[in-house]
Order: C-alpha cells, then structure tokens, then sequence
C-alpha cells in the first residue's frame, strides 16, 4: 500500500470509491450494504464481474496485497479493504461497471455506477454499549491507547456493568490485529482473581535496529542513564553478540485486589481477521476459562512473530513492519 501520508492525496485523484460493501462467500462475491444511488441492487445481490474482471479473478488479485496465516484471514483483509485496494488492482475509474445477479433471480443485469466520495471515518480503538438491560458489548479494534484513556475507559465500563447488573460481557474482537499486550493484561484483571500469563518467552535476534527500538521506550529524563544494562528485559539485547538470540522469560501477572471485577458470563467474539496480541488474549480467556470462544478460528496463531520494528524504504518511503522476535503464548 501507498504511505500512509500520501493516502488520501492518492484517493482524491479519483472520482470516487467502489461504492458497496461486500463479503466473499465460496470465492462468490455478495452485497453487504449498498452506499450508492442506485437502490435497485440490494444487500444479497452477487455482483458477478466489476469493469469486466470476474470476482473470482478479483478475490486472486486482491489477495495478494494482504499478508495472513492462510486464505480466510487474506480474505477477511481483502474484504475490510476492499475500496481501498480496488485501485491497486483496476486503477481510477469515474464509474464501475457492474454486471449483477440478484438474490431471488437467476438472471444478470448491467450497471453503470458512480463511485462515492472518500469517507473521514476513523475506526476507534474501543468502546462500549449496553445492547440489552443485561449485557453490554465491548467492542476492542486495537491494542492501543493514542489518547491514554484505556485505563479510565475500563473503569467506567466495569462501573457501569455493575451498577446496571450486568450479566453478560462480549467482547468482539474480530477486527482486532494486536498491539501492546499489556492493554490485554490491564483488560484480564478485571476478568481473573488468579495469576495469568499471555506469554511465557520472547526470543529475540539481537541487532542495532532493535537495541534503538527498546531504547527508544526509555522516558527521556533518564536517557542518559545505562538502564538497558539493568532492566531485565533489556539486558540481555545489549549483553548479546548481533546475530546471537536473546531469549527472555516471564512470570504470571498477579491481578490483585479489583472491586469491579466481573464475575457475570464472558463471550468472546472472534475470527479470521485476528492476529498478534489479540490472539495472545483469545489463548489466555481460553486457557483460563475466563470465556467462551465465539465464531471462526482465529487468523494468528497464539505463539507468533512480534516485536515489530517500523523500517522505511529509502527510494519509495513505503512502510516495512519487521518482526524480530517470537513470542510463545498459550499454544494449545
């Protein structure tokens, strides 16, 4: 994909976006909302070809831009991105050319239809719904905290849970591809009244690159103090050899005392579009039987590369997300 600065300049270059979305069902392609003017193709309808590529030839090109464990996970990619990858695999077009069968008949019909304009939505980390007098919906898109309100977050969604009598907590975290675990570990201790641990090991390929990412967490009054040489996570990194592995262990985290913690039923929501941290704390809820797994297999697997490193391409400015370690989570 394009860098994330020059998106929307690259977007705007086109009249408009492909204007439905979609989801693939046996490499069929099928209307999940229509966001154009024209009403009379309706959610259910299988669009058969856009501007003369068949879907099944679309899914093959669409693809290829997702990385994943295996074809559902690039698939549920494919999907979510879909009106932003078309682009890459058709380029700017004015309108789209349809042909499309509908739900209750067998036969086609052809469209021409305008694309639609590039929304400013932004999809938020997390949030929360009471969806009945009884249970409330924790909607968990990321493990990340732009605005450092996850902790105040937690405690206003446990205050409401218990005020309300909740009896029910889902937790959906389908389109969640991880971040920081410690978000999971904050989020668990409201959940166990028992020691935990989301992974047990992190091995790590000790080079210059990652030693300047873990030193880059160091808060800057005391950059100039040696802590990488007394933090026992950090140790190790800089103790090693460059192309030696640094391998590292955990111990469970104590919950301690919580006044809201909640002790009503627990669902968990997932599905091919999970990866990375969000799979650590699928195999944690599970293993503990802090909840009950809901949907499809998860597209990460619970021992996983991570430790991410952003590296940009000199000549393009692309973005490069480079693991440099495992991490061994609860594997079953």
């Amino acid at each position: 994909f394009p860098p994330e600065r020059n998106v929307r300049k690259i977007y705007a270059k086109s009249v408009g976006l492909f204007p439905f979305d979609f989801k693939f069902i046996d490499d069929r392609l099928y209307v999940a909302e229509n966001l154009s003017e024209e009403t009379t193709i309706t959610p259910g309808a299988e669009i058969v070809s856009v501007n003369g590529f068949s879907a099944d030839r679309l899914r093959q090109l669409l693809v290829i831009y997702f990385s994943g464990t295996g074809k559902e996970q690039k698939l549920f990619y494919a999907q979510e991105k879909f009106q932003e990858a078309l682009f890459l695999a058709l380029g700017f077009s004015e309108s789209f050319e349809l042909i499309v069968r509908g739900p209750n008949q067998g036969d086609t019909r052809n469209y021409t239809i305008a694309g639609r304009a590039v929304p400013e939505s932004v999809q938020e980390e997390f949030g929360y719904e009471l969806i009945d007098d009884v249970t409330i919906l924790f909607t968990y898109n990321a493990f990340e905290d732009k605005e450092g309100r996850f902790s105040q977050f937690l405690e206003e969604m446990f205050t409401t849970a218990e005020r309300q009598g909740v009896q029910s907590l889902i937790i959906d975290i389908r389109r969640n591809q991880g971040g920081a675990s410690a978000f999971g570990d904050e989020m668990l201790s409201y959940l166990s009244h028992q020691s935990f641990a989301q992974f047990s090991r992190v091995d790590t390929l000790i080079s210059d690159e990652i030693r300047k990412y873990f030193a880059g967490h160091v808060p800057a009054f005391i950059s100039w103090f040696p802590v990488q040489y007394f933090h026992p996570c950090m140790r190790p990194r800089w103790q090693g050899e460059t192309g030696e592995t640094a391998s590292v262990s955990f111990d469970e985290v104590e919950p301690g005392e919580n006044s809201l913690r909640f002790a009503g039923e627990v669902y968990l929501l997932i599905g091919p579009g999970i990866m990375s941290s969000a799979s650590l704390l699928a195999a944690t809820l599970q293993k503990h039987k802090l909840a009950t797994l809901v949907g499809a297999p998860t597209g990460g697997y619970a021992t996983l590369y991570g430790n991410l490193i952003d590296v940009y391409l000199p000549n393009t400015g692309l973005k490069v997300w480079m693991p440099t370690g495992v991490v061994y989570g609860n594997s079953t």
